[in-house]
């Protein structure tokens, strides 16, 4: 019996490990703080990477003075360490980003792409009609996804601005899922069952 526990509980781990399938998608939120030009109140941006592409969502927060600008301009670099030393570049030159409409500001399409492609590590987007973006307290969004080279992430800078005022994170850590690893969790219960039994044998 006890030798039969010692195959069985192995190769259940064994099966458990292997049906877990991909991880969920890793999805955070940072705070865009006023970082210069007289910016004030803040933006949002929500980060999702599914395990092939990331996508990012911008909305306005709804503070800051009355000449809080509208966003026109957003870059996001992506890091393979802590310290944003090692930028990741773009796997491929299919950006993509446009905003919803609401807040007064219309839904454009498709914005500008000045700087994307393999060799850039930035994906940027820009919209140069003032009356197309993102409003400044909130009412609609901005919405852009793109690919990477790599999929080891650490850290992350954003940026967005217009009219002089900006705002931005710089080198905010990038947290996996903590779902995806408690996917890992039927595997490893009876691994470690197994491991103890053995030991106890010795």
């Amino acid at each position: 019996m006890k030798k039969w526990l010692n195959l069985v509980l192995p190769a259940v781990a064994l099966a458990s490990l292997v049906s877990v399938g991909p991880a969920q998608a890793a999805t955070q939120t940072f705070s865009l703080a006023p970082t210069g030009g007289g910016s004030t109140g803040t933006y949002s941006v929500t980060l999702t990477f599914n395990g092939v592409n990331w996508s990012a969502q911008v909305t306005g927060d709804n503070n800051g003075a009355a000449n809080k600008a509208a966003v026109h301009q957003i870059s996001v670099t992506v890091f393979s360490d802590l310290a944003g030393l090692n930028p990741i570049d773009l796997s491929s030159a299919a950006t993509t980003g446009s905003n919803t409409a609401g807040g007064g500001f219309t839904n454009t399409g498709q914005w500008n792409q000045p700087i994307t492609g393999p060799g850039s590590s930035n994906a940027n987007w820009q919209r140069n009609n003032l009356l197309q973006g993102v409003a400044p307290k909130g009412g609609n969004a901005f919405n852009g996804t793109w690919s990477l080279s790599s999929s080891n992430y650490h850290a992350v800078t954003v940026s967005v601005q217009d009219n002089g005022q900006q705002w931005s994170i710089t080198n905010a850590a990038l947290v996996p899922e903590m779902s995806s690893l408690a996917l890992l969790l039927p595997g490893l219960i009876p691994l470690g069952i197994a491991l103890r039994r053995r030991r106890v044998q010795g």
